[in-house]
């Protein structure tokens, strides 16, 4: 089975919760379910250091100490801190940088989507948010795939584990000079707010989300295109994120016995929420897999739900329709990404790309 063909493999249907050994952990996949467990912070926590019945061996990394893994009421201060960034006001602000970042990557560019055009546009964004220079491009790339990697056996491996603190430090380091000379961005606003762990933690979390999640949309909405050449703009991203959703499921950890659609969980439990099987339930779905930008409702969970919902789903959806539009302006015929040009690791959880070329036939 080539690559593209396991990238577009039906995912299982929806199903009954049931415990999934690959992940010691509940899997849910039904719309419904999903959508109860990401939307009941009390009973389904993020907060895996608390609430997890094991020990995590990734307990260093920051990201479990930041937004997505808090609950209420550290969460919400969190989150006010920086919400005012990500408001339907400031997102359409930052449209025509976006764009004319867009247009001068695909100037300069040979058809290399990853290295060459989604991630230094994410990374440009992101920067620029921050007051980060954006000359520290190709060390954001690395700090994410490091830190979003240390997780679970992962994090016994001792090479991981000397890299993943190396990087830790040169970030780190790369912030203390952020707050002690500051270039614009919220940095030096949060600095104002939070002592310095706390300040780590939270962009190191902004840095390695914004990023992953924007990029892979970027990555999925092109080979959405190749595969379904005539769908329309309008609607096209929002199609994109429920059929190749950038994260495939999340998890949550129960904070007490709780029933999930007849099966009792017990305290602790991991629960792994399937976000590509949900996105796919046909009780909510009319013809879930076929690929229709026309769909409308479109309650896909791609960007979770509750008070969980991700922050900058505006942003990284704005990014995602301004680089398809340079994109099929730069590449006007019918597009191609050859299998010697795509790399790609697939997993049960997700998708990650590595190499990806476009060409036009």
């Amino acid at each position: 089975m080539s690559v593209k063909q396991r990238i577009f493999a039906r995912p299982p249907a929806p199903g009954p919760v049931e415990f999934d050994e690959r992940f010691e952990a509940w899997v849910a996949s039904r719309h419904a379910d999903v959508r109860r467990i990401l939307s009941d912070h009390g009973a389904f926590s993020s907060d895996e250091l608390t609430h997890g019945a094991h020990p995590a061996p990734h307990h260093d990394n920051p990201v479990l100490r930041s937004l997505p893994s808090l609950d209420p009421p550290r969460h919400h201060e969190l989150r006010r801190l920086v919400a005012r960034v990500f408001t339907p006001r400031a997102v359409s602000a930052l449209r025509p940088s976006i764009a004319e970042t867009a247009r001068k990557l695909l100037a300069e560019g040979s058809g290399e989507v990853v290295d060459g055009f989604a991630s230094p546009l994410t990374v440009a964004t992101l920067a620029g948010l921050l007051g980060i220079s954006p000359e520290r491009g190709s060390d954001f790339v690395r700090w994410t795939v490091t830190i979003s990697e240390f997780a679970g056996a992962n994090a016994a491996d001792p090479v991981r584990q000397a890299r993943f603190h190396q990087d830790l430090a040169e970030l780190r380091s790369c912030l203390r000079e952020v707050v002690a000379k500051p270039r614009g961005g919220m940095i030096p606003d949060l600095a104002a707010a939070l002592d310095e762990s706390e300040l780590f933690d939270l962009v190191t979390t902004l840095i390695v989300m914004g990023h992953e999640t924007t990029t892979r949309l970027i990555y999925h909405a092109v080979l959405c295109l190749e595969r379904f050449p005539a769908a329309p703009t309008p609607g096209l991203v929002e199609e994109v994120l429920r059929y190749l959703p950038p994260v495939g499921g999340t998890e949550r950890f129960t904070t007490t016995r709780v029933d999930v659609d007849g099966v009792t969980l017990p305290p602790g439990a991991r629960v792994m929420t399937s976000i590509r099987r949900a996105n796919r339930d046909p009780v909510v779905f009319a013809a879930p897999d076929a690929f229709d930008a026309t769909r409308d409702p479109n309650p896909h969970l791609s960007f979770g739900t509750g008070i969980h919902v991700c922050l900058g789903l505006r942003l990284a959806a704005t990014q995602a329709a301004v680089a398809i539009r340079a994109l099929r302006e730069a590449f006007p015929g019918r597009w191609h990404v050859p299998e010697d040009g795509l790399q790609a690791t697939i997993s049960p959880v997700g998708l990650d790309i590595q190499r990806m070329r476009l060409i036009t036939r």
